[in-house]
């Protein structure tokens, strides 16, 4: 583990790590493919509802739905998921708010939020690609941004 707690991954390889209610995951991949990858993994029950203003954008609270606090959850782990394929490429800590979740594309976008002002412009334009899996009780988000 780096101090940031980020996981050390062996030369060539990128990866990522979760844990959840007894179970983990990983993912790796050669670094010759992958410039990040993320994977979080949550119960699906809902957020508090404290929280959702933390991690939902005043444009994803809005589509949240009638089961918002599923939705918000899910949000989360997107989000997380997305924040840790980031992280290798630009090393930029930042909250919840500097990310937006568009499910219709598939993707996160950096926003304006002055959380962002640390990354590059050019991995600011970056695309980071999210899928989500649903089952058993169970959220499993991914990232994975191809090089």
């Amino acid at each position: 583990m780096a101090p940031d707690r980020s996981p050390i991954w062996p030369e060539g390889l990128v990866g990522s790590i979760t844990h959840s209610d007894g179970l983990a995951v990983a993912v790796a991949g050669y670094s010759k493919d992958w410039l990040g990858l993320g994977i979080d993994l949550e119960p699906a029950t809902g957020l508090e509802v404290d929280l959702i203003d933390e991690i939902a954008r005043p444009e994803e609270r809005a589509d949240l739905g009638d089961q918002r606090l599923l939705a918000a959850k899910r949000l989360f782990s997107v989000k997380e998921a997305a924040y840790k394929a980031q992280y290798p490429i630009t090393g930029v800590l930042f909250g919840f708010h500097a990310l937006r979740v568009s499910w219709a594309d598939g993707a996160a976008h950096y926003t304006d939020h002055p959380e962002c002002a640390g990354i590059m412009a050019a991995d600011r334009n970056r695309i980071l690609p999210i899928r989500q899996w649903c089952d058993d009780g169970l959220i499993l988000s991914l990232s994975a941004i191809p090089r």
